[in-house]
Parts: structure tokens; C-alpha cells; sequence
């Protein structure tokens, strides 16, 4: 058992409240069970309990055992003074506050129903891939629908740590920090870091300044990844690097070592050097500023700008001096672009909304997911098979969420499904 499972059953009074009484033998009544604290200090605050003939407003503080009181140091701790009640699932040592006897306690052992604690243990210890699946709960929709809203933006507003992580990282500037979430995007988690890498070694004014020439962005980004440092046969990459060789010594540039690229395990369309050459193309257009996002009613010109063609070499090659035996599109697909407005457009819409309390930007953001098909993972099958209908990114993005951060981690007692389902008769 952990600790948080009391806090559970204390906030949910999933416990015989009737005839409590305190180990010293005065009878309990609770009025209030107070306010759970996620941070520092008593588990709960603002408690009202009756204890014998007394009405006492305060902390309640919680443990596995008496003991741990000693163990977690709240002796020491003039935080823990105002505790009027310690709510124990076992009382193996006598605690006080100043004398012996001050601090009553309330052992839960014999109060708490066989029922949660069995239902409980099976959530944590379940090997399936949602823990709750061989016994899905039915839940309310408008509960339901309200549950997953938040894990969208719980989302956001994780994705939006790394935003800001890179809005300190540009001395606060949103067009540079757009150019390397966005550049970030275009690695597709495993190249994400790379990308990024490639962005911070070449700002964004540079790669403006020549926008008016795919090939020389081309040249530009090439040469930083560290592309273009052999002789090729063909008679592009050699251009390329001619090109990247004159303007790296105008600019003082430095190249990046090209192991940090990762090829293996990847499919051709999403190898670096393609991405690369989409991303090119992509910052080529004028819709694709930052200031040029904010002010768009909808997408359709954003899909556009990712969908921008890069250089003829591309239509039949994934790599330098490697032709490819077919004719290919050169642009990127439509998944890879939804995936991008997915997790770039709307994160950064969020972060920015939150950042500048734009709040119209922050519904936008969560708009724009409404308005995306669905992913198409296993993570979405599998919940499809437990009969979610999932039609938008919107709920597509709650559900992963779902996935990663809470059947993943186990953490069911803060999550509406796990609540229900050890709650439920």
C-alpha cells in the first residue's frame, strides 16, 4: 500500500465514518476533511472535527504507520504544529506534538472496506495494458468528456515546459524560439534534439535574410548538420556544398558533428535529409513567421506552408548521391503535417496564449486540435477496442495522455476511470 491510497480514502470517505473512534478511545466526528495539499506541509488543511466533546479546525496529516512521522522529520518541523488529527492505516508508535497525549490519532486498519483496498492493489499490480480494461467502469459522459478536456490541457501545458525552456534559452524572442520548436518538430521524436541542435546554430535572421532561395537555405541547413563535409558524385550535394562553403566563411559558421543523425530504425521519408530539405522549404515561405501564425482565422495556409515543395533533387532522393528507384512526392505527407500542427501549432498557440494571458489564443489552440483528424497509433486502437469513439486529434491527444501519464505510471487514484472504478459497488 502507499500513502496516496489513504489520501484516497480520506478525501473520498471511503471508510466506516460511523462510531470512529481515536486509539485513546474519544469518538470522531468528521464535518470537514479539509483541502488535499499537493505541496509541502499537512496532507490535508482546513479540516472540521469533532473529537469527544471538542469541534477542532485544522491539519490532518497521514501515514502508512504512526512511526513515519519520526521518519519524515515533522517533529522538527513547526509546519506540522497545527495538525489536529494523524490518520493512520496502522498505530505501531505513540506521537505527540509537545507532551503526550496532544495529538490524537485515528486508526483506519479496521474502518477502510476489504473492497477498495483489493480493487486497489489489482489497479497497481495489473500487467494489462490498461489496467482497468478487464473491468472498464461506466462513467457519466459529461464527466467523462470533462476528464479527458483536462488531460488535453495537461498536455499542452507539459509541451509548453519545453517551449518556455526555449523562449529563456532565445533572451525571450517568439520568432526564434517558433523557428526551433518548429525545426524541433521536424525530427519527429528521433531526431527531435538534432533538429533542434540545427536551429540553435543558425538564427533564424540568417535564414531569413535568405529566404528569397530555397538553395541557399538548403545550403545553409545542409552545411550546419554537417551534411556537406565529403565530395559527391552527383552534381547537386556538390553545389550545395560550394555554396555552404562560401557563406559559412562569410558568416563565421561552424558545422555540427553529423553523428548526432539518426538513420537507423527510420523509414526513408522521415530521414534527417529529407526533413531537412521540407524544413527548407518550409521557412521559405512568408507565411511561415511567427507574427503571420497568430493573426490566421485557420489552417489551411499553415497545411500550405508545410506542404511547400523543396528542391527537384528531393522528388528522387532520400539521401546525397543515393537516387531513388521510383519518382517521389518531395512534400510532406499529409499525417507527417498533421502531426506537426498537432504538436507544434497547438502547443505554441497554448504557451504563447498562457504566456502573454491571451486566453482567445489558448482556446485556439485547443481548437485547432478539435479541428485535426485523429492519430492513428496503437495507443488509439487499442482504446477503440474499449469502445472510445475518437474522431479528432483533439481526443486522440487526451487518450495518449492518458495512456502515458496515468495507466502507464500507474496513477489511477488521479485518474476518473481508476476513481470510479474503486469507488463503484
Amino acid at each position: 500500500m502507499k500513502e496516496d491510497f489513504l489520501h484516497f480514502v480520506w478525501k473520498f470517505k471511503l471508510f466506516n465514518s460511523l462510531n470512529l473512534l481515536t486509539t485513546e478511545g474519544e469518538p470522531i466526528t468528521i464535518l470537514k476533511n479539509g483541502i488535499h495539499n499537493h505541496h509541502s506541509g499537512p496532507d490535508f488543511s482546513g479540516a472540521t472535527i469533532k473529537i469527544g466533546d471538542k469541534l477542532w479546525s485544522g491539519n490532518v496529516e497521514i501515514h502508512i504507520k504512526s512511526s513515519d512521522w519520526i521518519a519524515h522529520s515533522h517533529q522538527t518541523d513547526p509546519a506540522y504544529k497545527n495538525v489536529i488529527l494523524h490518520v493512520v492505516f496502522r498505530d505501531d508508535k505513540e506521537i505527540y506534538l509537545d507532551k503526550p497525549g496532544d495529538l490524537p490519532v485515528l486508526e483506519l486498519e479496521n474502518y477502510i472496506s476489504a473492497d477498495y483496498l483489493e480493487k486497489y492493489q489489482h489497479l497497481t499490480t495489473s500487467k494489462a495494458w490498461i489496467p482497468c480494461a478487464s473491468q472498464f467502469p461506466e462513467v457519466d459522459e459529461f464527466k467523462s468528456n470533462q476528464f479527458l478536456e483536462s488531460l488535453v490541457v495537461s498536455r499542452l501545458q507539459r509541451k509548453s515546459r519545453d517551449i518556455l525552456r526555449i523562449y529563456l534559452e532565445t533572451d525571450k524572442d517568439w520568432n526564434e524560439t517558433f523557428y526551433r520548436w518548429i525545426a524541433r518538430s521536424f525530427g519527429f521524436k528521433i531526431n527531435s534534439e538534432a533538429f533542434e541542435t540545427l536551429a540553435a546554430s543558425i538564427p533564424l535572421k540568417l535564414i531569413k535574410k535568405h529566404a528569397n532561395s530555397v538553395f541557399q537555405v538548403e545550403a545553409l541547413l545542409f552545411g550546419q548538420a554537417g551534411f556537406l563535409g565529403a565530395d559527391f558524385e552527383e552534381d547537386y550535394p556538390n553545389k550545395l556544398k560550394k555554396e555552404y562553403d562560401f557563406l559559412a566563411k562569410k558568416y563565421a559558421l561552424q558545422r555540427l558533428n553529423p553523428v548526432i543523425w539518426k538513420f537507423s530504425k527510420t523509414h526513408p521519408p522521415n530521414f534527417p535529409t529529407k526533413r531537412i530539405s521540407q524544413l527548407a522549404a518550409f521557412l521559405c515561405v512568408e507565411q511561415s513567421t511567427f507574427s503571420k501564425l497568430l493573426t490566421l482565422d485557420d489552417f489551411s495556409e499553415i497545411k500550405e506552408s508545410l506542404s511547400a515543395m523543396p528542391n527537384e533533387y528531393w522528388k528522387n532522393h532520400y539521401r546525397f548521391d543515393k537516387p531513388s528507384a521510383k519518382l517521389l512526392s518531395g512534400i510532406m505527407g499529409k499525417s507527417s503535417i498533421d502531426n506537426l500542427i498537432i504538436n507544434s501549432i497547438s502547443t505554441i498557440l497554448y504557451a504563447y496564449g498562457q504566456k502573454a494571458e491571451n486566453y482567445a489564443l489558448v482556446d485556439r489552440s485547443i481548437a485547432v486540435l478539435e479541428g485535426v483528424g485523429a492519430e492513428s497509433n496503437g495507443i488509439i486502437t487499442n482504446w477503440k477496442k474499449l469502445g472510445f469513439e475518437v474522431l479528432s486529434s483533439k481526443k486522440s491527444q487526451a487518450l495518449i495522455e492518458l495512456k502515458r501519464e496515468k495507466c502507464e505510471k500507474k496513477k489511477c487514484l488521479s485518474c476518473l476511470f481508476g476513481v470510479e472504478l474503486i469507488k463503484s459497488n
